[in-house]
C-alpha cells in the first residue's frame, strides 16, 4: 500500500456526488462553490456520544447525539506516558472541562495549560465530572443554593439592591461558616 495523499476534513460535492474544486477564503466570510449541493466533513479529533431510547420490542431509537473535540497533543502525551491507553486518553480529554483540560496539559508538560489550583484555574468557571469529584458535597449544595438565590434576587429586587448584594460567590468562602456569614451579611 502506498499512501498518496491525506484526506481532506471538509469538501463540497455537486448534486451527483462529484467532489468540487474549492479553496476556502474566510476573508470574505462564509463561502462555498456555486454548484455545491452537499457539504461533507470528517474530523478525526471528535468523540461522538449517542443516547438511545430502548423500546419494549427490543429495538432502540436514537434520541440525541453530541460531539466533543479533544486536543491531539494532550491525548498523545497522556497515552505515551503509559498512564492511559489511547482510547482512555481520548475519552478523558473529550469529557474534560476547560479547567481540567488545561490542568492536564500543564501536568503532561505541554506548552499550553496552567497548574491545578493556580490563579487561572481558580478564575475558570467551568466544571466537569473530574473536578466535581474533588468538591465536597456541602460546597456543591451551597453552589446550587447560591445560584438560586442570585437568580431570585436578580428577578425580584430593584437594581440598587441587586448592585449591593449580587453576586454571592462561593469562591470567596473557603469554609461553610464563612459562607453562612457572607449570606447573612448580604441579607442585611
Amino acid at each position: 500500500m502506498k499512501i498518496t495523499h491525506i484526506p481532506q476534513t471538509l469538501w463540497y460535492e455537486d448534486e451527483n456526488g462529484n467532489k468540487l474544486n474549492w479553496s476556502p477564503d474566510f476573508t470574505k466570510g462564509y463561502n462555498h462553490p456555486k454548484k455545491a449541493r452537499y457539504q461533507v466533513s470528517q474530523f478525526p479529533n471528535v468523540l461522538r456520544t449517542t443516547y438511545l431510547r430502548l423500546n419494549d420490542d427490543g429495538t432502540s431509537t436514537e434520541i440525541f447525539c453530541g460531539n466533543a473535540s479533544y486536543p491531539q497533543d494532550l491525548v498523545l502525551a497522556m497515552a505515551n506516558s503509559k498512564d492511559f491507553t489511547l482510547n482512555e486518553a481520548i475519552l478523558i480529554t473529550a469529557n474534560c472541562c476547560e479547567k481540567c483540560m488545561n490542568s492536564l496539559a500543564h501536568m503532561y508538560g505541554l506548552s499550553w495549560g496552567y497548574p491545578e489550583y493556580g490563579e487561572e484555574w481558580k478564575k475558570t468557571g467551568t466544571s466537569c465530572e473530574y473536578c466535581e469529584a474533588e468538591v465536597p458535597l456541602w460546597k456543591k449544595l451551597i453552589n446550587r443554593t447560591l445560584a438560586f438565590i442570585n437568580n431570585f434576587r436578580s428577578i425580584h429586587f430593584p437594581p440598587k439592591i441587586k448592585k449591593a448584594q449580587l453576586p454571592i460567590s462561593l469562591n470567596r468562602y473557603e469554609t461553610l461558616e464563612g459562607l453562612l456569614e457572607g449570606i447573612n451579611n448580604a441579607a442585611k
